[in-house]
């Protein structure tokens, strides 16, 4: 009996060690995925240089975005979100919209000494290699802390990470899913202090932000 609870002691004493450093290497792997309260799935439906379109599933909704960008290449370019809840049978019903102009939400021109981490967007033809320091970073950050709605957040950051590297025909789909992830990228990032970085292969389903330090 006194082995069997000497080897129980030992093997949680274990077990905790392992906890510990863990949480020690990879702060970032902490971030529990069920502390996420968007709760949300994302399934891109398709993408190309005008529209994209995809589906997030929030709180057991389904809803529709429908990504547009309108007045390409000029000053007036201007990125138009659509948000449609999809149920059973019937039509889906638009329940939100938001536009963005693109020039209204560019690059933070800060100092490059005040930024931490690097900055570089890499799209290849089976993935999407991303590093934003931490004031694009903190950009991100506030436009999902300053918008009211999600259209309105996913608007911001495509016009946003528009500014911030070419990612080509997904850059609305990136930016939902940075939405889908914004509060683990505010806890990776703690609000921005530092910047992200991640891959996502093509098309993008999932990003997984880590910390660019």
């Amino acid at each position: 009996m006194k082995t069997s609870i000497f080897t129980t002691k030992r093997s949680i004493a274990l077990i905790l060690s392992c906890v510990l450093l863990l949480s020690l290497l990879l702060p970032q792997a902490s971030v529990s995925a069920a502390e996420n309260d968007q709760d949300s799935s994302f399934e891109l439906l398709s993408t190309d240089e005008n529209q994209s379109v995809f589906t997030i599933m929030e709180e057991g909704q389904t809803y529709k975005y429908i990504l547009s960008t309108l007045n390409i290449n000029t000053k007036d370019e201007t990125i138009k979100v659509d948000k449609y809840l999809i149920s059973g049978n019937s039509e889906p019903e638009l329940v939100e919209s938001s536009s963005v102009r693109t020039q209204s939400e560019g690059i933070m021109m800060l100092a490059a000494a005040k930024c931490v981490g690097t900055q570089k967007v890499s799209v290849s033809a089976s993935k999407i290699s991303a590093s934003f320091n931490s004031c694009n970073t903190k950009k991100i950050v506030n436009i999902i802390n300053d918008s009211s709605g999600a259209t309105g957040a996913i608007a911001g950051i495509t016009a946003a990470i528009k500014n911030m590297g070419s990612f080509g025909t997904y850059a609305g789909a990136v930016a939902g899913l940075l939405w889908v992830q914004g509060y683990i990228i505010k806890k990776v990032s703690d609000n921005g202090k530092y910047g992200i970085r991640f891959i996502t292969t093509l098309p993008p389903t999932v990003i997984v932000p880590l910390r660019n330090k």
